[in-house]
């Protein structure tokens, strides 16, 4: 998987397969340690941030990007960068 950006922003997040979010702004030794935070996010604000990001890799039909479950999404951001593939 590449990296988009070298370095985090303030507003960057991680969210797992169940909708968590993780703050990433805690460094130990020079790694970012993901902090969970007691919010999630709805389905459709995950796929609204994964268009984006397919968005900003350059894919195209971002509009038809969808899933019916947080666990979907994630793998559909895998395939994204591993393959380019973009579920219809």
């Amino acid at each position: 998987m590449d990296l988009h950006a070298i370095n985090y922003e303030a507003a960057d997040r991680l969210i797992d397969s169940n909708g968590v979010v993780y703050a990433l702004s805690r460094k130990e030794g020079g790694k970012v340690i993901p902090e969970r935070s007691d919010t999630t996010v709805a389905l459709d604000t995950l796929i609204q941030l994964i268009r984006a990001h397919a968005a900003q890799i350059g894919l195209c039909c971002i509009a038809k990007i969808s899933a019916g479950s947080f666990q979907e999404a994630i793998s559909l951001v895998g395939s994204m960068d591993d393959n380019d593939v973009v579920n219809n």
